[in-house]
């Protein structure tokens, strides 16, 4: 089992969650990651992810800090009390599939060079996945 644990900060409250899965899981995954990152790019809210290999669920629970165990995108939109209007959840629907449709086909250098070219319509979005870790 691994572990992937994001944070959310909508600017008034920070968020955790962390997501279990298994090898087999990361197209998925992926897909998870692509929409989160999306819906905090639109919202303008703050976005961090990494993978960790032990649950650390009790460590940080002994700690006082809370982690939501992520189940699915609905979970995530309810708990930041987030209700998108149907144009704009249908935008979020495009905009993911092509996402995930740039980083399942091309290579990390094409990406890069999309990124470090300024081209595309995804460019901000792209930037904002690879490139946001740099910068804190």
């Amino acid at each position: 089992m691994k572990y992937i644990i994001f944070s959310i900060d909508n600017h008034i409250q920070e968020f955790l969650f962390i997501i279990e899965y298994t090898k087999g899981e990361n197209r998925n995954i992926l897909g998870e990651l692509i929409k989160l990152n999306n819906l905090c790019y639109i919202k303008d809210f703050d976005f961090d992810f990494f993978e960790v290999v032990e649950d650390p669920s009790i460590a940080l629970s002994n700690e006082g800090i809370y982690i939501y165990k992520y189940e699915s995108f609905t979970d995530v939109m309810n708990r930041l009390n987030i209700r998108l209007k149907e144009d704009d959840a249908e935008n979020l629907r495009l905009i993911n599939k092509d996402i995930f449709h740039i980083m399942l086909n091309k290579n990390r250098s094409e990406i890069m060079s999309i990124i470090h070219n300024k081209e595309g319509k995804y460019y901000e979005l792209l930037k904002k996945l690879f490139e946001s870790k740099k910068n804190k």
